[in-house]
């Protein structure tokens, strides 16, 4: 007999002839073992998981800290999970106290909302918003646990304005808004908002809005496509990969997320192959060739521009005298509406202060973080006393800018059909407005149909 057989069989015998074992007629009840029955881990190829969904100690991360410390050294976020950005210098700009209402417009994972509630204090009051329903109902779940003194609202920060006024408010002490997408919508495939990840070109932020991804490269037009890559997201190429999406789709439907990667790279001239070669040898990796046109036409299908103006121009009349405003941007022009808006707050003495360049990560945040790496927070904060109130929307003074003497104009903000009111015609909200309501999706500030 040869030894390996040998070493099997002195196992196997020693198994069955302990006195601790089970007879096959034993049961669990009758051994006295109430543990659960044993379920087996995910199966997947090669000896760690690729998919998404098979990563199951990821998804499981409090289970599982050690493989949460694993991944963060290596600068990767598990999946599942999110990592908020700039919570410090959140904390350090806006300066929560007990007692105060804050707004978090933006709740996601919950990172910057628990931060708040250790400020507030069981006297505090969290509103938490956001448009993700089912990241909604698990950050609430977690938080509710924890904190009495929060409340949710599945809804656009937007329309933080209706929010209020549902809480029977009509003001708040802090707003506070992180615009970019969470790790967890980002790495599940099935949200088509990845260029790594086969999914259904969805892209939807909130599953109620009509009209996803696929939806409106269907029914945009060759030159509605350019602008919208062009401006959103400035990409050089703006023209050739609209012409070629035009072309695509006359001969079948642009569903999948690998389809319109496909088609970028076409038009780079480019490869799979040779794409992994460059990021093979090069020391500092360019972006992938289809970033840019995922992170546009997400913006246009959320409408993010559209949703961040109306916010800015709210913010003034739901922040109490003293009040403070935070944003924070991953896109160059996000950050050029924030501080336009800022600037022009001050200019009016809308805002007593505001900061004048943007708040970025600490190389140690970037290193261990590397989504956050083109964050920017910047924060603005209203006189203690002011007579500045909200007039009728159209009245102008003298000067040719809006006076702000009537605190009826309030009231209609609670109608979020203002937005629709809005002169945007100074730039390409106002044509991202108008072809909303061409192609009959123009909820996209609302969040809802």
């Amino acid at each position: 007999m040869r030894p390996l057989d040998r070493f099997v069989r002195i196992v196997y015998l020693l198994g069955h002839t302990s006195g601790d074992a089970m007879t096959p007629t034993d049961t669990p009840e009758s051994s006295g073992n109430e543990s659960k029955p044993y379920k087996r881990r995910p199966r997947y190829a090669g000896t760690h998981p690729k998919r998404y969904e098979d990563k199951y100690k990821e998804h499981d991360i409090e289970s599982h800290p050690d493989m949460a410390a694993h991944l963060r050294a290596k600068g990767i976020t598990p999946a599942g999970s999110h990592v908020s950005v700039l919570v410090e210098e959140a904390l350090a700009c806006l300066r929560p106290g007990p007692g105060e209402i804050v707004v978090d417009g933006t709740l996601g994972h919950g990172g910057h909302a628990r931060r708040f509630l250790e400020a507030l204090g069981p006297s505090g009051r969290l509103i938490g918003l956001d448009v993700d329903g089912v990241q909604l109902e698990r950050t609430g779940r977690r938080l509710t646990a924890e904190y009495p003194n929060v409340s949710l609202h599945r809804g656009n920060f937007a329309g933080i304005a209706g929010v209020l006024g549902k809480e029977g408010l009509s003001a708040c002490d802090i707003i506070f808004v992180d615009l970019g997408i969470s790790s967890m919508q980002i790495d599940d495939p099935q949200r088509g908002m990845s260029y790594k990840h086969d999914g259904p070109l969805d892209m939807r932020m909130d599953d109620r809005l009509k009209r996803t991804a696929a939806n409106l490269l269907a029914a945009l037009t060759e030159r509605e496509i350019a602008e919208a890559l062009r401006d959103l997201a400035d990409e050089p190429d703006h023209a050739a990969i609209a012409r070629r999406i035009v072309a695509e789709r006359a001969i079948r439907p642009i569903t999948r997320t690998v389809q319109l990667v496909d088609l970028v790279f076409e038009v780079r001239g480019l490869t799979r192959q040779v794409w992994r070669h460059q990021q093979r040898s090069s020391k500092s990796p360019p972006p992938h060739p289809a970033a840019r046109t995922f992170q546009a036409l997400r913006m246009l299908v959320n409408d993010e521009l559209g949703c961040l103006r109306e916010l800015l121009r709210i913010a003034p009349y739901c922040l109490r005298p003293g009040g403070r405003i935070g944003v924070i941007s991953f896109h160059s022009g996000e950050d050029r509406l924030v501080k336009q808006s800022f600037r022009e707050g001050l200019h009016t003495g809308v805002y007593e202060s505001a900061a004048e360049d943007p708040i970025t990560p600490t190389h140690e945040e970037r290193r261990q973080n590397p989504r956050s790496a083109p964050a920017k927070l910047r924060w603005a904060a209203k006189p203690q006393t002011s007579d500045h109130r909200p007039c009728a929307r159209g009245r102008r003074t003298s000067t040719g800018r809006q006076s702000l003497t009537d605190t009826r104009w309030l009231a209609a903000l609670v109608h979020h059909a203002a937005v629709d009111g809005v002169d945007t015609s100074s730039d390409t909200c106002g044509d991202y407005q108008r072809m909303y309501r061409r192609l009959g999706c123009n909820d996209a500030a609302d969040g809802v149909e």
